[in-house]
């Protein structure tokens, strides 16, 4: 909690300044690292490197796409359509009877094949921008008083002296040790949108006994220049040297990766919204479905109970098991259709409607007259 604005500046005093820093880290601010201490400090302080996940295949993608509890649904219904018309057409009609069926499990395997290798275009082309954005964060580092340039930011250590040049992205959180006019954008570590200003330790308390002299009791962010420069952040001017302290997961920057990894599975604002939206569109489809199966097995009771019962005894007993199977799937048809991804759905329930008739032929009345 920042309450005068010089907290890191009084600490980093009170522990001795840069000649403790340099001391702790076994560092030179001329020479930088000795290169055979490299091992000893990603053991000890961690590494840049990245832990790259195995590449997802395309049946991963699949077996993602079948997870959707209405391409489940539309599975059983293309399935359930292909037994009941095999079962109650005409011994000369099932040579197609199969068709509507097979046309609502080809329309699941078109969705599955299309969405699995769309996934799969947009992770590999994701990867391969991670690559080449990777590839492209370099930095000029000075070890055992060699001036290395263009070395990956992956590759630098704790205690690596980094030459500070304008545009270049800060690998690590680290204490400028020297420098002229050094400006960072911090936006996309604090949200501050304007440039913070970045001094070595003596040059910032110089400043703040100038401003406390003037009376100022509490100093604003870009009133007082610090020495702390964050990971992840980017120099928008000037050129020094700074000391890297912390790398990977110990820096500002992997922190908030590491909470950001951790609270995955938690829904933001926004998708507790929509998935209240879908489950109260789900619930209406339920129920309009309900209510269709409820009103044509309602119809089909009365029709076949007028006139003495005569609707029952002119049917087959396959007749009504069939139109009840038929009536049920109809339902789920509109299950289905209720959900924006139930768009196949469509096709069943037309077949369905339309039955296992040709167009323009009634229905048989001992069918129960759909």
């Amino acid at each position: 909690m920042r309450e005068r604005g010089d907290e890191e500046l009084e600490l980093f005093r009170k522990k001795g300044g840069e000649k403790w820093l340099l001391e702790k880290l076994k560092t030179h601010p001329d020479h930088g690292i000795d290169p055979a201490s490299i091992e000893d400090r990603e053991d000890h302080f961690g590494s840049n490197r990245k832990e790259i996940s195995e590449p997802k295949t395309f049946w991963f993608f699949v077996r993602e796409s079948l997870d959707d509890f209405l391409l489940r649904v539309l599975i059983c219904a293309g399935v359930f359509s292909i037994v009941v018309d095999e079962l109650m057409a005409e011994p000369d009609e099932r040579a197609s009877a199969w068709i509507e069926g097979a046309a609502i499990l080809v329309a699941v395997l078109l969705i599955v094949l299309v969405t699995s290798i769309n996934n799969l275009k947009k992770d590999q082309q994701f990867r391969k921008l991670n690559q080449e954005a990777e590839a492209g964060k370099v930095v000029t580092i000075i070890r055992h008083g060699k001036k290395l340039a263009d070395v990956s930011m992956e590759e630098v250590e704790v205690g690596d002296l980094v030459i500070i040049k304008s545009g270049m992205e800060n690998p690590g959180d680290g204490i400028v040790i020297d420098g002229f006019s050094i400006q960072v954008d911090e936006s996309s570590m604090t949200g501050e949108s304007k440039p913070m200003a970045k001094e070595h330790l003596d040059a910032c308390l110089v400043k703040r006994e100038a401003l406390l002299k003037k009376g100022t009791p509490k100093f604003g962010l870009h009133e007082l220049p610090s020495p702390v420069v964050l990971a992840g952040t980017k120099f928008l001017n000037g050129s020094g040297k700074m000391i890297i302290i912390a790398v990977g997961k110990h820096s500002t920057i992997g922190k908030i990766n590491e909470i950001i990894q951790s609270s995955e599975g938690e829904m933001t604002p926004l998708q507790l919204k929509l998935e209240k939206l879908a489950r109260d569109i789900g619930n209406l489809g339920f129920s309009a479905s309900v209510l269709l199966i409820t009103c044509l097995l309602l119809r089909w009771v009365i029709e076949n109970s007028l006139n003495g019962n005569a609707g029952w005894h002119k049917a087959r007993f396959i007749d009504h098991v069939g139109f009840i199977l038929n009536v049920i799937l109809m339902g789920v048809a509109v299950l289905v259709m209720a959900i924006p991804e139930g768009l196949p759905g469509r096709h069943s329930f037309l077949g369905l409607l339309r039955g296992p008739y040709d167009e323009g032929e009634q229905p048989r009345p001992e069918a129960g007259g759909l």
